[in-house]
């Protein structure tokens, strides 16, 4: 049976192999999705050697920088982000080789057409990988944007602690790049000036787990519009497969 995988630490927040799992028997498709944890990318080369029946695995926090050197072959999508959640294992006569892909650019690009936001300008917390894929999907649609960053390393980064209330209302969209809030440190938000927020902004949070995190809690109790990332979880996924199955081929 061919077998497919997520790998990060931790991963008790994921629904990523929910999701799979019930795509492969809704589907009659004969595979599995396992959750693996590594607690250090050093650990990969054995996994993938272990696990022979391994076609493909996503990649999530903290490793979607961390394991590009590991790579062969990253796809144009992997390039311009500099960040990968896909990764295609070919096997070889002296071993195997890992293609990289990007999937999240097109999740979250899918998932904003649907809300229709109207926007002038967005601002990403967070400056990982996460946050790359946003800014791709910014920059093809020619969005301006600020990332708000611990370590600003690009020209239009904001440092962290330059935020404050004034600067806040300028962004008409607000995207959680970050894993603050994730299960099961689900108490932790964004240290951002809330007081600032207007009720005509959206706010968008990449975790998906718990559902209604301290982030979103925020916007909700103030009146303003806010989503998820599950609905960006589901569409990433979806390409990740059509992908694998593409790279099988």
């Amino acid at each position: 049976m061919k077998r497919y995988a997520l790998i990060g630490y931790p991963l008790d927040h994921s629904f990523s192999p929910e999701f799979f799992r019930s795509f492969f028997a809704d589907q009659g498709i004969e595979a599995c999705y396992d959750a693996i944890p590594l607690p250090s990318l050093n650990a990969l080369e054995g996994m993938i050697k272990a696990e022979y029946r391994l076609i493909g695995f996503n990649v999530t926090h903290p490793y979607k920088e961390a394991i590009l050197p590991l790579l062969f072959h990253l796809s144009e999508e992997a390039l311009e982000t500099a960040a990968v959640n896909a990764v295609f294992v070919r096997r070889t006569d002296k071993g195997f080789l890992l293609y990289g892909h990007n999937t999240d650019t097109g999740g979250f690009s899918s998932s904003l057409d649907s809300l229709e936001i109207k926007t002038d300008i967005a601002l990403i917390l967070g400056c990982g990988g996460a946050s790359k894929a946003i800014a791709k999907v910014f920059r093809d649609k020619k969005l301006p944007y600020h990332r708000l960053c611990r370590r600003p390393a690009e020209p239009t980064d904001i440092a962290w602690e330059a935020m404050d209330a004034s600067m806040i209302r300028q962004y008409d969209l607000i995207v959680n790049a970050t894993p603050v809030g994730t299960f099961p440190a689900d108490l932790d938000k964004p240290e951002i000036p809330y007081e600032g927020l207007r009720t005509d902004q959206f706010l968008y949070d990449l975790v998906y787990n718990p559902p209604l995190t301290p982030f979103l809690k925020e916007a909700e109790r103030r009146g303003i519009p806010c989503c998820n990332g599950m609905d960006m979880l589901r569409k990433q996924a979806w390409l990740s497969w059509e992908w694998w199955r593409k790279m099988e081929q």
